[in-house]
């Protein structure tokens, strides 16, 4: 009980401070003064990754994929009830639908970095908010559903597991609006882009927050506790939908 208080006095600092970290924005290089010659550009980099692993299809793959995971998994938890006299397992399906997206977006969020590309992660950790943010949804990810998973099981039955998921997603929510975005590009059509991104994130976010809040919710003991219940899996599945179509 004490270890399991302490790990989760951990997660609950660890993730408060990352929306404070998440605040702080990357300048852009300051321009040449008027009269000065402008700094010489470094020479052309062919790109290691393959092609598959570049541009904005596989970005926007990565969100699709994840708003599939979140469909199924809301959809498991609105139907969990009426499929387990048939199938006594399925409480254990919808953890795994956070768990395989966070080993995703692990290990794929930033293929710049070694082994597919030629980037040191621990150097873009400091320097390089969007991957730091990218890793840290990764271990948002695995934390909810380690421990939803483990409380399915019976294996965790303490009172602040149940606060795990609204913590670390409300965490997840308030980063989605002061993530960073790099998606290349110049020129109007670009500036376009960077603002449909923006807005389809800014969402992400609403609906984030939402999910948490609706969540511990669903965990108090008070009369409107079956509502909730049944509210944050549609939220879920409201997530998945908007992460199903998402465009840059």
């Amino acid at each position: 009980m004490h270890n399991g208080l302490r790990v989760f006095a951990v997660l609950v600092l660890l993730s408060w401070a990352a929306p404070l970290v998440a605040q702080h924005e990357h300048h852009p290089a300051a321009q040449p003064a008027q009269g000065q010659a402008p700094a010489a550009q470094a020479p052309y980099k062919e790109d290691p990754r393959p092609w598959f692993l570049r541009g904005k299809g596989f970005r926007e793959f990565g969100h699709q994929m994840a708003g599939v995971f979140l469909l199924a998994a809301g959809l498991l938890l609105v139907l969990q009830d009426r499929l387990s006299t048939r199938l006594s397992a399925i409480r254990y399906f919808w953890p795994f639908c956070f768990l395989l997206p966070g080993l995703y977006l692990i290990i794929l969020s930033d293929t710049e970095i070694w082994p597919f590309g030629d980037q040191n992660l621990f150097v873009l950790l400091r320097t390089d908010m969007q991957v730091l943010q990218h890793k840290v949804f990764s271990l948002i990810l695995l934390a909810v559903g380690w421990i939803e998973l483990q409380r399915a099981r019976g294996k965790i039955t303490a009172t602040w597991s149940a606060f795990v998921f609204p913590v670390l997603a409300l965490t997840g929510g308030v980063l989605l609006f002061f993530h960073p975005h790099a998606i290349g590009g110049h020129g109007p059509e670009h500036a376009a882009s960077m603002m449909m991104v923006q807005q389809q994130h800014f969402w992400f976010g609403v609906v984030g927050v939402g999910i948490a809040l609706t969540k511990l919710l669903a965990e108090l003991k008070w009369p409107w506790k079956s509502l909730f219940a049944r509210v944050w899996p549609s939220l879920m599945m409201v997530m998945g939908v908007l992460l199903l179509v998402y465009k840059e």
